[in-house]
């Protein structure tokens, strides 16, 4: 898969241990579809939410994560593990690792959209526009 420097060097390490880890994510996914090259995008909605899905595991990797990233274009999220309106039926230490996992990404300048269809709630993007949905 051809990477440019920039790329390269994030692959590597040069540009934080996060950015590495982010890079071989991509990259082995671009090798898997036959992706020639990465492109840069505009959005990014993310999965990986709910405390249902990725567990203690995924909640302690976001927290390092989250510590030393920043989103470098607009990225929202998916829907979390229970409505935040309604929490009277939800146990609080599962109420508590789910505010964690969002406190994560909050740190990390995600928007807490907490959707689906991000589309229905922000404007479109131009056509044209490279995103990246889950």
């Amino acid at each position: 898969m051809e990477l440019s420097r920039d790329e390269e060097e994030a692959l590597a390490g040069k540009l934080g241990k996060a950015l590495a880890s982010a890079y071989k994510i991509l990259v082995a996914i671009g090798e898997s579809t036959g992706a020639k090259k990465l492109i840069p995008i505009k959005w990014a909605h993310l999965s990986g939410v709910n405390y249902n899905t990725i567990g203690d595991p995924g909640m302690d990797f976001l927290d390092k994560f989250s510590r030393t990233t920043k989103v470098v274009v607009k990225s929202t999220l998916n829907p979390m593990g229970y409505d935040r309106n309604k929490p009277e039926d939800i146990p609080s230490s599962f109420q508590e690792k789910q505010g964690s996992i969002i406190e994560s990404y909050e740190r990390m300048g995600v928007t807490p959209s907490f959707t689906c269809t991000p589309y229905e709630i922000f404007d479109i993007p131009d056509k044209g526009t490279a995103i990246s949905f889950a």
